[in-house]
């Protein structure tokens, strides 16, 4: 409602929001298929298929523009896998989209995801020099690591996974997701320390670099909203995209609240002071001073009514 008038104004940014509990399993979703427990790919398609239906269900909704929201997602380094959920989803219905018929076609404008987890190599060495320059990891220790490590491929050599495991050791002492937050302690699932091990023998497909699907989608004129604490934004270097507006500082209430750097077809903020994830780290003030300039203003008004989900 507007301050001085008396009457109510219609916000033309305004969204409907669907919640999906994603892969099977998680939340209230539920699967009897032992296929659906195998990997990103699976995850990506029952996701798909999920759509399909609900848009066959609320046909309503089909000429709606559609956007995804996701946050991060990645499991333990050392068992190769990592998990893409959302810009698989989009690569999926972006492909499927070039051959569908007006009925299936699902208007895909974007997605927006929370510090991305997009290409194993940069994200690992983005780890590490983060670590390093908080003065959370030995001179030695860092130097070790980029003598012995090369994350470019992900069968790492023993004297990497030493030194690397060196570095997890940090997670057991302080939460590496949120530096300025208290360690949450919780005991090991079950107290059965081979559980890691089983869930991650189970697992059969997982991509190294997401970079491939990131350049598909964005050629093909889906646009791309990342926002992130600063760590994992390394890998727009390799994307070689034609940037349309360079490193530039946005402000919250006279302060910096962070960058941002937009591309073509590819924009990114950071934000500072937040953790791993900065939707919940901070308070929605930071969020709604955010430049809106750089993503669609439906897809910043998403971000912000997920936010205040939380």
């Amino acid at each position: 409602m507007a301050s001085c008038i008396q009457l109510l104004l219609l916000n033309q940014y305004t969204a409907n929001l669907l919640f999906l509990d994603s892969p099977a399993v998680v939340g209230f979703s539920y699967s009897n298929k032992t296929l659906d427990f195998q990997g990103d790919n699976s995850t990506a398609l029952d996701s798909f298929t999920f759509l399909q239906n609900w848009f066959k269900r609320f046909p309503q909704y089909k000429s709606s523009e559609f956007y995804i929201a996701g946050e991060s997602y990645a499991v333990p380094l050392f068992s190769h896998v990592y998990g893409h959920y959302v810009p698989q989803l989009a690569e999926d219905i972006f492909d499927e989209n070039k051959k569908s018929t007006k009925e299936n076609y699902i208007n895909l404008k974007g997605f927006i995801i929370g510090n991305a987890l997009m290409d194993e190599e940069t994200d690992q060495i983005g780890m590490i020099d983060y670590a390093w320059g908080h003065a959370l990891i030995s001179d030695a220790l860092y130097k070790a690591v980029k003598v012995k490590c090369n994350f470019s491929t992900p069968n790492l050599t023993d004297e990497c996974r030493n030194e690397m495991l060196k570095y997890f050791q940090l997670y057991q002492l302080i939460d590496m997701y949120s530096l300025n937050s208290p360690i949450c302690t919780v005991d090991p699932p079950f107290n059965v320390p081979n559980q890691y091990s089983d869930v991650n023998n189970a697992w059969k497909d997982w991509r190294f670099s997401l970079l491939p699907v990131l350049k598909n989608v964005i050629d093909g004129g889906i646009r791309v909203w990342i926002y992130s604490n600063g760590i994992c934004i390394s890998f727009f270097l390799s994307c070689d995209l034609k940037i349309i507006e360079d490193w530039t500082p946005w402000n919250n209430h006279k302060e910096v609240g962070g960058w941002t750097i937009r591309y073509e077809g590819l924009s990114s903020i950071t934000v500072r002071e937040a953790g791993h994830h900065a939707s919940s780290d901070l308070c929605s003030s930071t969020f709604s001073s955010m430049p809106t300039r750089s993503c669609h203003p439906l897809l910043f008004s998403q971000l912000m009514t997920l936010h205040s989900k939380i």
